[in-house]
């Protein structure tokens, strides 16, 4: 599979397999979707299966690659499920941002069309 092979590779840690919190499951289920969007173009829907997803700039050392600027680092920030439903994002290797749609005016518009 190619994600144990990118951890076989990966210069980061992985984090140890959460355990299951009063029966909820430690791996998502895949009902919500990680969406990318180049302004109010959706490039990127992918559903979460994973607990933990790495993004970084090139598919040999990360799951999620973003060659877009040259500040995205190999291994660059990591999507890590909790139980209960939670996600968090660590930084690896490089400083990472986070912001509602509503700080992306594009973004917002796209999602707001959906409805």
């Amino acid at each position: 599979e190619a994600w144990a092979s990118l951890w076989a590779t990966s210069r980061w840690p992985r984090p140890e397999a959460t355990a299951s919190v009063a029966g909820q499951s430690s791996e998502p289920d895949g009902h919500i979707r990680l969406r990318a969007f180049d302004g109010q173009m959706e490039i990127l829907s992918l559903a979460v299966t994973h607990s933990c997803i790495v993004f970084g700039s090139s598919v040999k050392h990360a799951h999620i690659a973003d060659a877009s600027h040259d500040s995205v680092k190999s291994q660059h920030a990591a999507l890590i499920f909790q139980p209960g439903g939670s996600f968090s994002v660590q930084s690896i290797n490089g400083d990472v941002l986070l912001g509602a749609p509503v700080a992306f005016p594009s973004v917002l518009a796209a999602l707001r069309a959906e409805h």
